[in-house]
């Protein structure tokens, strides 16, 4: 505990906020970007393969599966004990990483198998190549890379391999880098992390070089590292004021008033010519598969391929314009200090034709919520499907 102290369940959420910090990987310390790769891949195999056959381990276990007419509740299910069977199937994997996975698994199984069987709304869980790697808090460690130099360092074991990787800092990770000064420090706990990768548009950095399911042309990755921990809220003493957040309709995004004062409009026209550019893409990408037009399957790979990566820098960008705005936010109604946050949508008033509001909102919520600001909606906003 951060503290020393015991907790029990209500009082440990009112302290503390479940927070994960994402934050790319720069390199090894002590060896070279080759080993780490292929040690991440025996790793990346081994799991995926594992969570895999797990799934219809649990499944041919399972009393629901054999569901018949008469049944009307689901059997209640006790996860068997198959830490046996998994070292025997994936030896290559660690037992840490072997551990992780199980509990991983599980989990998945347990939360979806009522849909799966009773519902029959969802198909067994698919875990694709390359599934986040899971590493339990206990066999990690995080420090600085030295007194001088506050640069996180995350070391742990990897295909039997102990390496020492070097995460990225400066400026842009200010945010993630308090974070992981608060583990480092006592003040937080970590939870179990995860290491995967992600495609890099454009990126000069080094990382792992991958290519799509049956060959193809190669794209670069960057190697991230997922670190869930348990944060300390704020719980200072506010005023009595209270900050209203309004949708700002065809002159801007969001405006925040303040005892009866507008004293914060953001307008976000950069967005807004994503959103028109995505748009305008997609619908081409349309357009050039109409049924009249008959593409080969060879051509439409190829379209879909370039649609997938459209898609993914678009939603990129907006999660990082959904994460500054929270924490610009967050900042503002910190400094005046006030007591809650109030958020009220104007129906028929987006400034975007459409926008993630559920996905802002969240963020908006948790990001306050670590501050101990009181976060409620008047009037809940209609989310554009498109």
């Amino acid at each position: 505990m951060p503290t020393g102290e015991l907790y029990c369940k209500p009082c440990w959420r009112e302290r503390f906020a479940l927070r994960a910090v994402t934050i790319p990987v720069a390199g090894p310390v002590d060896g070279n970007w080759d080993d780490l790769r292929k040690a991440l891949e025996v790793e990346w195999r081994a799991a995926t393969r594992l969570a895999n056959r797990l799934v219809t381990e649990l499944a041919s276990l399972d009393p629901a599966a054999q569901r018949k007419a008469g049944d009307e509740k689901i059997p209640s299910f006790k996860l068997p004990y198959l830490y046996p069977k998994a070292r025997a199937w994936e030896p290559s994997l660690g037992t840490a990483a072997t551990v992780a996975v199980l509990n991983t698994v599980g989990a998945k199984y347990n939360a979806d198998r009522y849909d799966v069987w009773w519902r029959a709304s969802k198909s067994l869980p698919n875990f694709q190549y390359p599934m986040p790697l899971p590493i339990g808090a206990a066999n990690v460690k995080i420090d600085w890379l030295s007194d001088t130099e506050r640069v996180p360092v995350l070391t742990l074991r990897l295909n039997g391999e102990r390496f020492k990787l070097r995460l990225r800092g400066g400026p842009d990770f200010r945010r993630q880098t308090e974070a992981v000064a608060k583990c480092i420090a006592g003040a937080a706990v970590l939870g179990e992390i995860a290491i995967y990768r992600k495609t890099a548009f454009g990126s000069h950095r080094p990382g792992a070089l991958a290519k799509a399911p049956g060959g193809g042309k190669g794209f670069q990755t960057t190697i991230m590292v997922k670190l869930p921990m348990w944060l300390p809220k704020n719980l200072s003493v506010k005023g009595d004021r209270v900050l209203e957040l309004f949708t700002g309709g065809e002159t801007s995004f969001l405006r925040a008033v303040l005892n009866g004062r507008e004293d914060w409009v953001l307008h976000g026209d950069h967005v807004k010519g994503w959103i028109a550019e995505n748009d305008r893409r997609l619908q081409s990408f349309s357009d050039d598969q109409k049924y009249e037009v008959r593409v080969r399957a060879k051509d439409r790979n190829g379209i879909n391929g370039r649609r997938k990566s459209v898609c993914k820098r678009f939603q990129d960008r907006m999660s990082d314009f959904l994460h500054q705005t929270t924490r610009q936010i967050v900042g503002y109604a910190e400094r005046q200090e006030v007591a809650a946050v109030v958020f009220d949508a104007t129906p028929g008033q987006d400034y975007f034709p459409h926008f993630p509001w559920f996905q802002f909102l969240g963020l908006l919520a948790q990001k306050l919520d670590e501050k101990g600001i009181p976060f409620t909606k008047r009037v809940d906003v209609v989310e554009d499907a498109a």
